[in-house]
């Protein structure tokens, strides 16, 4: 049996997972300059050789803050349940095999836990009940030989150490000498068998049924090419009857994620609305003004999809984020045009002027803003990857918005007053 570790994490982390034996753990801290984790676990994996007795599992070490959203960024499993756990195990095998055939590289684990090789002692009741003993006086026999009890405490001052009694060595390390031992004269080994297996170290279960778990995650297709494609292979596998496979894992919470920011987003931009309309005494100019938050739209898409992001849930707040961005300069443009309009100035000469006048605030506004996220758009500095979805939506819709609201907001409200 082989435990080892390399490397320490710093900070307070969560698990991965539970450390086994028969594992080596490589740990890595990153130095500046700072790269993605997906891109240097694909480094490692293209310089790694295969070897079939040997599997290189690859995750990232993450903080318990960052692990609470980057479950939001998605994750797809086959969930396999049933009750019997050789049904089950053989069914599980069959599917992973099947997975990795046919998507090659998609899975990144499993939670089958490992069996790990276990000695079984067997009683048999009606012997021991024959020779005048009792089940519990076996047990604590067995017991006692290989584990120990603690038969009383020596006293130092003001600690206490337990003293154990137990078998020696030669005894704990081959059970057939303790099968040799006798109980009132009779021999342990004529009324307790032995029977070697192997068992699983842990079972997980959902909805009190047994749990097997197959991760798994997308490479160049979106998540429902993928839940297509696993939905085909689960069709072509033979299911025995009490049992379920499921397509599960973090990526419907994202779905309910996303979807409830599609909510907040529809709530900020009714809320903007509002305050605007208070703010002008008017019922057009605000739908003016909000017309810059498609116009976002056009410069965030394209820059995440430039980038190498996608849509997940730290974009997503981006998304509504923007909102109450993308308007000020929308603000600052119609509310002067209005001003110099009211003035009695036409409206031709108060777009003009207000062009001319508000140019300046507008860009700087927009500069200083666009510079400020750069840092983190770019994915510069140590966890800086984590908030980039974020900052590059930002800095494409409020750079496409401004552009475009110099020129559009002025056509939008020569229309509603011509």
């Amino acid at each position: 049996l082989i435990y080892a570790q390399l490397g320490k994490r710093e900070g307070s982390y969560v698990n991965i997972s539970e450390q086994k034996i028969n594992r080596a753990y490589l740990y890595r801290k990153d130095k500046p300059p700072y790269q993605s984790s997906n891109l240097l676990i694909e480094k490692f994996k293209s310089a790694l050789t295969h070897n079939e007795k040997i599997e290189y599992v690859f995750n990232k070490v993450q903080t318990a803050f960052s692990l609470l959203f980057d479950r939001q960024a998605g994750g797809m499993s086959v969930d396999i349940q049933g009750n019997d756990l050789q049904t089950l195990d053989t069914l599980s095998l069959g599917l992973l095999n099947s997975v990795n055939r046919a998507l090659p590289g998609r899975v990144t684990g499993t939670n089958f836990f490992e069996k790990y090789p276990s000695v079984r002692l067997i009683l048999d009741r009606d012997k021991i009940i024959r020779n005048g003993l009792s089940e519990q006086r076996v047990v604590r026999h067995l017991s006692r030989m290989l584990k120990g009890d603690v038969v009383t405490q020596f006293r130092h001052f003001d600690r206490k150490y337990d003293i154990l009694l137990r078998g020696d060595n030669p005894f704990r390390e081959d059970i057939d000498k303790v099968l040799n031992t006798d109980i009132d004269g009779y021999p342990v080994k004529s009324f307790v068998s032995v029977r070697q297996a192997q068992y699983l170290s842990a079972i997980e279960r959902l909805n009190q049924a047994r749990l097997f778990q197959v991760r798994i995650q997308p490479r160049e297709e979106s998540y429902l090419e993928l839940h297509d494609k696993l939905q085909q292979i689960i069709n072509r596998v033979s299911i025995p009857r009490g049992y379920t496979v499921r397509i599960g894992g973090d990526w419907k919470e994202t779905q309910n994620s996303l979807y409830n920011l599609g909510l907040a987003f529809i709530l900020s931009v009714l809320l903007v609305y509002l305050i605007l309309a208070a703010q002008f005494e008017s019922l057009k100019l605000p739908l003016i003004i909000l017309f810059t938050i498609p116009l976002s739209l056009i410069g965030i898409i394209p820059l995440l999809y430039i980038s190498g992001l996608t849509l997940n849930i730290i974009s997503g707040i981006g998304f509504v984020v923007i909102v109450g961005i993308v308007v000020n300069d929308g603000i600052v443009k119609i509310e002067f045009i209005n001003r110099m309009h009211k003035s009695g100035k036409s409206v031709e000469e108060a777009i003009m002027i207000a062009g001319r006048m508000r140019l300046r605030p507008i860009l700087i506004t927009t500069i200083t803003t666009v510079f400020g996220l750069l840092p983190l758009a770019l994915g510069l500095g140590k966890g800086a990857a984590f908030q980039q979805p974020m900052a590059v939506a930002i800095v494409g819709g409020i750079t496409v918005s401004t552009i475009l609201t110099l020129f559009v907001l002025p056509i939008l409200y020569k229309w509603i007053n011509r």
